[in-house]
């Protein structure tokens, strides 16, 4: 009987410590979630889009600055398919070529 009656005391301490647990992380995440949207309203979408692009459009742009028409950039950690990734790079070179080609010959063309 005094067994039975600590397991009940202890399943009704368990239970409202889960939901006064509960509770306050629901609370934590809609005083986050009201957080985040005010500094989002605050930033604003164009702000966010910049900030978020602004290190590749960068990149891209010191890239051409040294003349490179490709180029493979990786963390080092992720494997790269060298085949697919040759035939990818080969590939822009000669459609940059052929384009190129073709401009000129519509060039002459019209002279």
């Amino acid at each position: 009987e005094r067994l039975k009656l600590a397991r009940t005391a202890e399943i009704a301490y368990i239970k409202e410590k889960n939901e006064l647990a509960l509770k306050y992380k629901s609370d934590e995440t809609e005083i986050e979630k009201s957080r985040f949207i005010s500094m989002v309203n605050a930033l604003g979408a164009d702000t966010l889009r910049a900030i978020a692009t602004a290190e590749s459009d960068h990149n891209l742009r010191m890239l051409n600055a040294l003349g490179l028409q490709s180029a493979l950039i990786t963390d080092g950690t992720t494997p790269v398919n060298l085949l697919t990734t040759a035939h990818g790079l080969i590939g822009s070179v000669f459609e940059s070529s052929r384009k190129r080609t073709s401009d000129a010959i519509d060039n002459i063309d019209t002279k």
